[in-house]
């Protein structure tokens, strides 16, 4: 009987833990401290050059960065061969250049997609935006994700 009992509650937990309440798949998100930013498509391609360009877009705007490699690893970018860009809703840009920073803190590369953690911040004008802490999860390397349809975007 308890064994009965007990597989009930197991299955009744189950169903109740996968609500509509759940929160969508993380693609790339990043907080600031005035507002999160949720990816709800992300990119990463590699350019002519050999770099890449890692790219989240959202409600919020998008944000990108170029470096030079997805190798596993640490990575602390700056100056103006690298770029990191933020473009809110409204179209105002912020980037790194010339007196900002990206640090990329960590890419893992297995399975044709990356992952990571990473701080960025970006300028407009004398205006500063830092992402202080920021991820992304699973992005596919070399074709844009699909939109995420359970954001109802």
């Amino acid at each position: 009987m308890k064994t009965k009992v007990f597989i009930l509650l197991v299955a009744v937990m189950s169903l109740w833990s996968c609500s509509e309440d759940d929160p969508p798949p993380l693609l790339m998100r990043a907080a600031n401290f005035e507002f999160f930013f949720d990816a709800t498509s992300t990119s990463a391609v590699q350019n002519p050059d050999g770099s890449y360009t890692i790219t989240g877009e959202g409600p919020r705007g998008s944000i990108s960065w170029t470096m030079s490699d997805i190798a596993v690893g640490e990575y602390n970018i700056k100056g103006e061969e690298f770029i990191g860009i933020y473009t809110n809703e409204l179209g105002v840009r912020y980037t790194t250049v010339p007196q900002g920073g990206l640090m990329i803190v960590y890419v893992d590369n297995s399975g044709g997609t990356i992952s990571g953690s990473f701080r960025m911040r970006v300028y407009n004008g004398p205006r500063e935006i830092n992402f202080f802490r920021a991820e992304f999860q699973n992005i596919s390397v070399g074709a844009p994700d699909p939109v995420d349809d359970e954001t109802g975007d």
